[in-house]
């Protein structure tokens, strides 16, 4: 039996002329509420459907019909009324329509989406939505195109079990192919700007006035008022739009967003040729080749008059390019997907298997986002012979999204990968990392694999949305009460940082904390937070912590030499240091840029030839010798530059140098770039030019220098000689600021790349045994004491 009455949340002029009549024409009853809100959208389909086929009882119909679904919360009568009469929910296109239904309907809910401007999922974790999506059963996403989710959350994909095109307007196929059929075309390049009184179109047409004054632009769609700008044309009828499109010479697609408009897919239809900008959800569409494509304005101006002037073989290329884009929108083709789709969607199981490749692992990840909630009981159903080990890392800003993908993009996350992996990977413990409740949708995203192979939990602060300081200190100590209400002689908490934890205090089970290095004794007349004493407020934290835990985990001979000195333990505890290595960190995250990262990279760089230095800007970093440096290769490579992932602000004065020196211009900052970029950068710069004179461990940097191609160029540092010995002559190695060395090093490694890379390859063997994830595992599992776990 399927289900038989649906509640259509949705009042768009195409899909009310569409989507709705055919879910009527498959059989399923109907209701389609009026619009009754005052907000303004030139999309609306305004007219009541008064007549529409209900077996609904009349005085329920007529509550119904008088009630405002659109940005407005149910009352109780409608809330009882939604879940009694009705066996699905699909609500299309906005996230209030769909909070509206997600706070009162019980039922299933199919979401139905069209691509936005933004990141749908991003959105809809700010509004409170990801708890209430994650952990129903009966919720499905239902996007119009792969392309349109491409960068939306993991969590969001796993939810889109089907993807489903959608149809331009019935009307226009009355037009199809009627372009060039009239013996005279204007001479006009057709555009759409609707509604210039909404912010967003507002600034979509400053942009294109500022950039396109061209009076050859005819710029259509219904508007409020009209600009004192002869070319809007302002809202005709559509019969008579259709009829303007057919006579125009092509048109032009401006929009640079995740969103794909319907104007061009119905010129395309009526079969004229259609320029578009490069970054558009339109031209994703399409490969980076497509003639179709404007780089700039004067690659759109010279097609423009290819198109003006009738260059017929131009036009013919256009066309042959763009049918595949065409059919995604063609009534044939869509009308036989939807059947399948929705038929399955409102079947009593719901969609059996995910219909797109990209969500191929839906149920397994869906059922690891709704083990969230059920963090405390999953605990306490673990063999009380399985180590628990908890991991703290409730502090927001250590993970993020880019393109939609979950990455750690500072230290302390990267190495709790590695742990995670460490322990998942082999033998019998259990792990579960904290998280804050903001952070707890990327957290589980980031972890998502071994959170469904049953290996990790998340145990997220039970907070407020917002919360106060005072609110965040009370929930993380009720976060360690919890961890010590329920205590086993095996489990073991992990603190990962010296001071960001100070709740770890109160812990009771074995502690270990991972302290790779404490620059502050090493360099005493920096400040390394926001003040001195904060850093000596730091000290004694981390020294408390590190006086109460069984182990002291570290990543070389180096920082563990240093360390009693700088009053975390005393001599005769040495024994507690274990010293573990990093092996290169996130290789397994590494996927290729997507199209759009991709793009955007492309167009920071420039086609320039790069130097790189992925790191924070610190006082270690020597940040200002760098500037120095890189002043002194562009006297005679004044086209190189510099990429940094770092804010040249974190360290006073380093950003007033940079001016000073007149560089400012000619560096590239990247912040908060994922591991796939991170390759792609590697791969393509003349070298890794490594400034620090400090560091608590081998430079992941020099790993990933290694792995991915790039000439390393780096300080002879400690931690590098430590593990590298007499093999260390492989890299090119520069004594601490001295710039004739560095210089004469990078010129060396840009002129003779593939020598340098040759050495590095050989050393690149020895590290891989050297520093792998087998022997970090064994130290950690020796600093936890489970070594035979």
């Amino acid at each position: 039996m399927t289900a038989q009455r649906i509640f259509w949340l949705g009042s768009h002029k195409v899909l009310n002329t569409t989507e709705l009549p055919l879910l009527r024409a498959m059989g399923y009853e109907v209701f389609n509420p009026p619009y009754l809100s005052d907000v303004f959208d030139q999309s609306i389909h305004r007219e009541p459907d008064l007549n529409q086929p209900t077996t609904l009882p009349r005085e329920i119909f007529a509550e119904l019909m008088a009630f405002n679904f659109f940005y407005a919360a149910f009352t109780p009568r409608i809330t009882e009324i939604v879940n009694a009469f009705f066996d699905a929910v699909v609500v299309t296109i906005s996230e209030h329509w769909l909070k509206s239904m997600l706070d009162s309907y019980e039922g299933r809910i199919i979401y139905r989406t069209y691509g936005q401007h933004f990141v749908l999922s991003e959105v809809l974790c700010q509004m409170g939505l990801w708890p209430k999506i994650v952990e129903r059963d009966d919720f499905a996403i239902v996007p119009f195109a792969a392309e349109s989710i491409e960068n939306e959350q993991q969590w969001f994909r796993d939810r889109c079990t089907e993807i489903v095109p959608y149809q331009i307007p019935d009307e226009v196929f009355a037009h199809s192919r009627q372009w060039g059929r009239s013996a005279h075309l204007r001479e006009e390049i057709a555009t759409s700007i609707p509604n210039i009184e909404n912010p967003y179109y507002a600034h979509a047409y400053s942009a294109f006035a500022a950039e396109f004054p061209h009076r050859v632009f005819r710029i259509y769609g219904p508007q409020r008022s009209i600009p004192a700008d002869g070319r809007i044309v302002g809202a005709l009828s559509r019969h008579t739009f259709l009829d303007r499109l057919a006579t125009a010479k092509g048109y032009f697609y401006n929009y640079r967003d995740r969103v794909c408009y319907l104007p061009p897919i119905e010129f395309m239809e009526i079969g004229g040729p259609v320029l578009f900008r490069p970054g558009s959800l339109l031209a994703r569409f399409f490969d980076d080749q497509a003639p179709g494509q404007c780089a700039d304005r004067l690659e759109a101006e010279l097609k423009m008059r290819r198109l003006l002037d009738g260059d017929r073989a131009f036009v013919d290329d256009v066309l042959a390019a763009q049918e595949p884009v065409r059919r995604r929108y063609d009534r044939a083709h869509v009308v036989p997907r939807f059947r399948e789709a929705f038929s399955r969607l409102l079947s009593p199981e719901g969609p059996a298997e995910p219909a797109c490749e990209t969500t191929a692992r839906a149920p397994s990840r869906q059922a690891a986002a709704a083990a969230g909630a059920d963090t405390a009981r999953l605990l306490e159903s673990l063999d009380a012979r399985t180590p628990r080990v908890f991991i703290l890392l409730h502090v927001d800003g250590l993970f993020g999204y880019v393109n939609g993908r979950a990455y750690a993009f500072e230290g302390i996350p990267r190495v709790v990968d590695l742990m995670v992996r460490a322990l998942c990977d082999e033998g019998d413990a259990h792990v579960c990392v904290t998280a804050t409740r903001a952070s707890q949708p990327v957290v589980q995203d980031f972890f998502a694999d071994a959170i469904a192979a049953g290996r990790l939990s998340i145990l997220a602060l039970e907070t407020e949305d917002a919360p106060q300081e005072a609110d965040m200190m009370l929930a993380r100590l009720a976060l360690v009460e919890a961890i010590n209400a329920d205590l086993r002689a095996t489990d073991r908490l992990i603190v990962p940082h010296y001071y960001l934890f100070p709740e770890a205090l109160l812990a009771t089970c074995e502690t270990i904390i991972y302290l790779p290095d404490y620059f502050p004794h090493l360099m005493p007349d920096q400040v390394f937070d926001v003040s001195a004493d904060k850093d000596r407020e730091n000290l004694r934290i981390g020294q408390a912590i590190a006086k109460r835990s069984r182990a002291i985990l570290t990543n070389s001979q180096f920082t563990r030499g240093y360390l009693p000195d700088a009053g975390f333990l005393s001599r005769q505890e040495d024994d507690k240091v274990v010293v573990a290595p990093l092996p290169l960190m996130g290789k397994q995250r590494v996927g290729d840029v997507t199209p759009m990262g991709r793009e955007m990279l492309r167009e920071s760089l420039g086609g320039r030839p790069f130097l790189f230095y992925p790191t924070a800007n610190r006082p270690n970093k020597q940040f200002r010798f760098l500037l120095q440096v890189f002043e002194r290769m562009r006297a005679h490579r004044p086209d190189l530059t510099l990429v940094l992932t770092g804010s040249l602000h974190s360290v006073p004065g380093v950003h007033e140098f940079a001016v000073e020196l007149g560089v400012l211009s000619h560096i590239t900052f990247l912040s908060r770039i994922d591991e796939s970029a991170m390759r792609y950068l590697y791969e393509r710069a003349r070298a890794l030019i490594l400034t620090s004179t400090l560091e608590g461990n081998f430079p992941p940097q020099v790993l990933e220098a290694m792995e991915y191609g790039a000439p390393v160029v780096a300080t002879r540092l400690p931690t590098i000689v430590e593990i590298c010995g007499k093999d260390s002559d492989k890299l090119l190695l520069c004594a601490p600021l001295d710039i004739e060395d560095f210089v004469a090093k990078l010129e060396f490694a840009i002129s003779q790349r593939d020598e340098v890379l040759r050495r590095q390859r050989a050393l690149h063997a020895i590290l891989a045994r050297r520093n792998s994830l087998g022997q970090f595992r064994e130290s950690l599992l020796g600093a936890l004491g489970l070594a035979h776990a």
